[in-house]
């Protein structure tokens, strides 16, 4: 039986992908209970033979080959052919830390949690951040109502009936597409434990997606963060009012952090006059509850 599954979207990723499959397979808990799936997004470099290698060299690492379709689209796939009672993705520029499969085969094995929420590094090779979580929640809301939330699906190990029995799975959006799936969990994930020891290296790649500097670009994420909002704002009433306050919090640092962006984005007044609009048409604004930190508090009053 596969215990963990480990779910790699790899595009254009060779600079990275032996770092990255390294990191996993030189570990001694990956064993025949680890499996790793990876989908080549269609990549134009050697992406998809370094995979080929790995899969020739072990038995529990799969293959799969796709013309480009996106992240979201990627994902889905990965999801489908997820056998694990557990999964985790990562990304293909990115690695993980010595003691990950240790401490988190060590915890999956109970069987007693629907997540596992990991700590990472964020930054450059050179120097960065750690973000740090600990503690246990008894549910996707305790731990949302006591603010702990981020919009990254790699710091997260889910169990995978979770996501089949709700059929939960990726939109196709450009930006956000994270923040929803994690969103749509919420009310379905029940024991928590949070991982203090950083066991996740995010490197800031100047080359990927999200630093993609065109207008076109950040256009295409502003209108697609705009449609995510808009579908999980209107999703809020299907809950008790109590439950709809707690997934407020989730909703409101994705719209804060929207907010921020087209602020410091040179996008036209009349386009973001236009999507404040928007926002206060789905009932994104006013805003409530605010955040809590002080300097947002007052940005966000400001705003509303």
């Amino acid at each position: 039986m596969i215990l963990l599954s480990i779910l790699i979207p790899v595009y254009n990723a060779e600079r990275y992908l032996v770092r990255c499959l390294d990191s996993i397979v030189k570990q001694h808990f990956f064993s025949d209970s680890v499996e790793i799936i990876t989908v080549n997004d269609g990549s134009t470099d050697s992406s998809l033979s370094i995979l080929n290698k790995y899969a020739e060299e072990y038995h529990n690492i799969q293959v799969i080959s796709q013309e480009n379709k996106g992240i979201g689209f990627t994902r889905n796939v990965l999801l489908r052919h997820t056998s694990g009672k557990y999964f985790w993705f990562i990304d293909a520029d990115d690695y993980i830390s010595k003691e990950s499969l240790e401490q988190i085969v060590n915890l999956l094995v109970r069987g007693k949690y629907d997540m596992l929420l990991l700590s990472y590094y964020w930054g450059t090779e050179k120097e960065g951040q750690y973000i740090t979580y600990s503690g246990e929640y008894s549910s996707g809301y305790d731990i949302t109502k006591n603010g702990i939330y981020n919009n990254s699906v790699w710091t997260r190990v889910y169990k995978t009936d979770i996501i089949k029995q709700n059929n939960l799975y990726f939109e196709l959006f450009q930006m956000g597409e994270d923040f929803d799936f994690i969103f749509k969990t919420i009310p379905h994930v029940g024991l928590i434990k949070c991982i203090e020891l950083p066991l996740y290296n995010y490197i800031v790649n100047p080359n990927s997606a999200i630093t993609e500097p065109s207008m076109n670009h950040k256009e295409r994420s502003s209108e697609h963060s705009l449609l995510c909002m808009q579908q999980n704002y209107m999703s809020l009433t299907k809950y008790s009012s109590k439950e709809q306050t707690v997934l407020r919090i989730a909703l409101n640092g994705f719209l804060f952090g929207y907010l921020y962006s087209i602020y410091v984005v040179p996008f036209s007044l009349r386009y973001k006059m236009k999507s404040l609009k928007r926002l206060k048409e789905m009932g994104a604004i006013p805003i409530s509850p605010l955040p809590m930190m002080k300097k947002r508090r007052w940005f966000c009053v400001f705003l509303t």
